[in-house]
C-alpha cells in the first residue's frame, strides 16, 4: 500500500500521498508503511525524482518516533496533519528554493498531503472496531483512504482499460451492497475524486459518484440488478463525451468491475 500511495500522482506533477500514509499510519504499522513509501519514492512515478519526498518522509518518521511515548499526541489526526503539512512545505521550499520553486504547487501538494493524513489516521483508528460497525465519519475516512490507493492504481491500464477504474466500480458496488445508499454515495464520491486527481475527465468521474448513489438505492434488490443499473448508467453518462473510444472503455471497465463485484461472496 505504501508503494502504491507514493506513486499516486496528482495532475502528473505532485506525489503527496506517500507522505500522508507515512504520517497517518498508526505507530504499529508505521515501519511497514515507511518501507513501502520509501521504495515508491525511490522508484518515482514522475521525472521530478523522489529525493525531495524521501527527505520529507524521514522528517515525519523522525518526529513520530520522538513523540512515540506520547501516544495521544502521536496518533492525533490534527497534529499529524500539521506535521505532514510542515514537513512537505518546508522540505520543498528549502530544496527547490531558487530552482523550480512554485509556491502554489508546493502549497497545494502540502495541503493534499495534510488532508490525506487526516483521513488515513482516522481510518487506522477505526479499524480495530470495524467488526462492530463504523460511523458515517469513519466510513468517509475508510473510503478516502481506499481512494488514495486507487489514485496510484489508475495509471495502470491495458489497451486503454484502467485497472483502477475497474477496482473503483467493484468497491462502489460492494459498499452500496453492504452499506446501502449512504455508503454507496460516500464511496462513489471518494472514488470520483480519486479519478479527477489522477487526470480523468470530470464528465467520466461524475458517473462513478452517481453509480454509488443509484446502486445503493437498488442494493436491496440483489447484486444482478445493481450491476445492470451500474452498466446502464455508465453507458448513458459516457455518451455525453461524444467519444466512442471513451464510451467503450467506460462501459467495459464498469462491466469488468461488476464481474469482480459478483465474485465477492
Amino acid at each position: 500500500t505504501g508503494f502504491i500511495a507514493a506513486r499516486a500522482a496528482v495532475a502528473d506533477k505532485l506525489l503527496p500521498f506517500g507522505l500522508s500514509l507515512s504520517a497517518g499510519a498508526s505507530l504499529t504499522y508505521t515501519p511497514a508503511a515507511a518501507i513501502g513509501v520509501f521504495l515508491g519514492y525511490f522508484i518515482p512515478a514522475l521525472n521530478t525524482g523522489g529525493s525531495l519526498y524521501i527527505a520529507a518522509m524521514l522528517a515525519i518518521i523522525a518526529i513520530k518516533l520522538l513523540l512515540s511515548g506520547y501516544k495521544k499526541l502521536a496518533e492525533n489526526p490534527v497534529f499529524l496533519s500539521f506535521i505532514c503539512l510542515l514537513a512537505s512545505f518546508l522540505t520543498s521550499a528549502v530544496t527547490l528554493s531558487g530552482l523550480n520553486f512554485n509556491f502554489f504547487y508546493v502549497l497545494s501538494e502540502s495541503l493534499l498531503a495534510a488532508s490525506g493524513t487526516f483521513f488515513i489516521c482516522r481510518c487506522f483508528r477505526s479499524l480495530p472496531k470495524a467488526v462492530g460497525g463504523l460511523t458515517a465519519d469513519e466510513l468517509v475516512s475508510l473510503f478516502v483512504t481506499l481512494s488514495i490507493t486507487l489514485t496510484g492504481i489508475n495509471r495502470i491500464n491495458f489497451n486503454g482499460i484502467s485497472l483502477g477504474h475497474m477496482l473503483g466500480i467493484a468497491l462502489i458496488l460492494t459498499a452500496a451492497k453492504y452499506g446501502g445508499t449512504l455508503s454507496g454515495a460516500v464511496c462513489g464520491t471518494a472514488v470520483s475524486l480519486s479519478l479527477i486527481l489522477s487526470g480523468t475527465s470530470g464528465e467520466i468521474a461524475v458517473i462513478y459518484a452517481f453509480i454509488g448513489v443509484i446502486s445503493g438505492f437498488f442494493s436491496s434488490f440483489g447484486k444482478y440488478l445493481q450491476v445492470a443499473v451500474a452498466t446502464v448508467f455508465s453507458l448513458i453518462g459516457s455518451i455525453v463525451t461524444g467519444n466512442p473510444i471513451l464510451i467503450a472503455a467506460t462501459v467495459i471497465e464498469t462491466a469488468l468491475g461488476s464481474v469482480l463485484f459478483l465474485i465477492i461472496p
